[in-house]
C-alpha cells in the first residue's frame, strides 16, 4: 500500500506563504441576518443583532483566523450593512481587497416596473 500523506495543521509550518498572497480565495455572497436583540417582533423591535453568513465567507474567514492567508471575492453595497461585512472580515485578519462596493441605486428611476407606474397594492 502506498504512503499516504499526513497533515497537521496545528503543526505545519506555514510561514512559507508569509508575503505571498492569498493561499486561498473563496468568492461567493454573504447573508445578512438581523436578529431582535430584545426577543420582540422583528416589525417592534429597535435593537438587532447582525451576523454574518455564507459557507465561501465563514470558510475564509475560518482560515484567516488560523493563520492561512485567505482572501474572499463578492459584490456587496455601498451600505452599513457591506461596511460591517468588510470590517468583521478585517477583524479577522481576511484580505479584503477584493470586494466589489455596489453603487447605490434609486429604484423610484431604475426599475423598469416602478417607471410605468406599475405599484404592488
Amino acid at each position: 500500500m502506498p504512503d499516504t500523506l499526513k497533515f497537521d495543521i496545528t503543526k505545519d509550518d506555514l510561514t512559507r506563504f508569509a508575503g505571498c498572497g492569498p493561499a486561498f480565495v473563496t468568492f461567493g455572497e454573504t447573508m445578512v441576518r438581523d436578529t431582535p436583540a430584545d426577543s420582540e417582533r422583528p416589525e417592534r423591535t429597535r435593537l438587532v443583532h447582525l451576523s454574518m453568513a455564507g459557507s465561501e465567507y465563514t470558510l475564509a474567514l475560518g482560515l484567516a483566523r488560523l493563520g492561512i492567508p485567505a482572501s474572499y471575492i463578492t459584490r456587496v453595497p455601498a451600505n452599513p450593512y457591506g461596511y460591517a461585512l468588510r470590517n468583521i472580515a478585517r477583524e479577522n485578519g481576511l484580505n479584503t481587497e477584493h470586494i466589489v462596493w455596489a453603487s447605490k441605486v434609486d429604484f423610484a428611476t431604475q426599475s423598469p416596473s416602478l417607471r410605468s407606474g406599475d405599484f404592488a397594492t
